[in-house]
C-alpha cells in the first residue's frame, strides 16, 4: 500500500512483520513492527499518512503511528474468530475493517 504523499510505501509479510520503504530508493527504514502472532494479510494508510493499520490471520488489528513509530493501538479479537481480510481508512479517524466472518466493522481511532 502507498502513502498519500506517495513518500513511502508498506509491505507485510508472512513473518508477521509491516516494514516502512522510502520510496525514493526502494529500501526498507527503520521502522519495522511486529506485534501480530500471525501472517499480515492486509495494510491501509489513513489519507493524512500519519497511520497505518494492519489486519492479521490473528483476528486483530493494529494501528502504528509513522510520526511515534514506538507507538501503536491493538484491537484485538477485531473480528472474533475471523482473519481480517480488508482494511480501509473512511477518514483519518475512522477504519473499516472486512473479515472472514462476512461482517464489515467500522472503528474509530483517536490519535495517540
Amino acid at each position: 500500500d502507498w502513502s498519500s504523499d506517495v513518500c513511502s510505501s508498506d509491505l507485510s509479510d508472512a513473518n508477521r512483520k509491516v516494514i516502512l520503504y522510502n520510496v525514493e530508493d526502494y529500501k526498507p527504514g527503520s521502522d519495522q513492527w511486529s506485534f501480530h502472532n500471525a501472517k499480515v494479510n492486509c495494510v491501509a494508510w489513513s489519507p493524512d499518512s500519519i497511520l497505518v493499520a494492519s489486519g492479521s490471520l490473528d483476528t486483530s488489528i493494529i494501528i502504528w503511528s509513522v510520526e511515534k513509530p514506538s507507538k501503536h493501538l491493538i484491537i484485538k479479537n477485531a473480528h472474533a474468530q475471523s482473519q481480517i481480510t480488508q482494511l480501509s481508512w473512511l477518514d483519518n479517524e475512522t477504519l473499516v475493517s472486512v473479515g472472514q466472518d462476512c461482517n464489515t466493522k467500522i472503528w474509530n481511532i483517536t490519535r495517540f
